[in-house]
């Protein structure tokens, strides 16, 4: 395989349980100054805060459990090869809670990763996300090698990228493997 490859194996003709192969290209160094997650399952919590300036690395074998809040941060790069897991709440829970109050404003907060919708740079490179409870991202500025694996939950939507006045939105060399919408712009 080349970098950048995904290859996608069926077993006995199962397209539910695929075996999916990613080549990724040799890591990155960490970033000076990044906050630095190693290998191993790390419990962010939910709307984890990621403030102005600053880089995460999640590196291979990082399993983080929990969802990103960039709302308020300009200039925020999430990188590395590690995941990044919803399943502190089932999509079940999510719908449960926030169709019976029909609030977007409270469905909003179980995203996967909000970015700023007035931020500029903000950038996912290389990281997977699986076991979405709802969207997977909203008001990124680029994707670059981002794979989502949430087909389980009908209401995941995927990559929405966001322009600025200074730069496109940019989905380059990603894979999706979920149960509704790919792309917003």
């Amino acid at each position: 395989a080349k970098p950048y490859d995904k290859i996608w194996v069926e077993i006995n003709s199962n397209k539910q349980h695929p075996l999916l192969i990613f080549a990724n290209p040799i890591k990155e160094p960490v970033p000076e100054g990044a906050i630095y997650f190693p290998a191993g399952v790390h419990n962010i919590g939910q709307a984890y805060k990621v403030e102005n300036n600053t880089v995460l690395y999640l590196d291979y074998g990082a399993y983080l459990i929990g969802s990103l809040d960039i709302t308020q941060s300009d200039n925020v790069k999430v990188m590395g090869y590690g995941i990044l897991s919803g399943e502190y709440k089932s999509g079940a829970e999510v719908m449960a809670e926030t169709q019976n109050s029909a609030i977007w404003d409270e469905f909003v907060k179980y995203f996967m990763i909000r970015g700023n919708p007035q931020g500029e740079n903000i950038e996912l490179h290389g990281i997977c996300i699986i076991n979405s409870p709802c969207y997977n991202s909203q008001d990124i500025n680029e994707f670059q090698n981002v794979k989502v694996i949430s087909p389980w939950m009908y209401c995941s939507d995927g990559f929405h990228a966001r322009p600025t006045a200074t730069r496109k939105g940019v989905v380059n060399r990603c894979f999706a493997f979920w149960g509704e919408y790919i792309f917003f712009i």
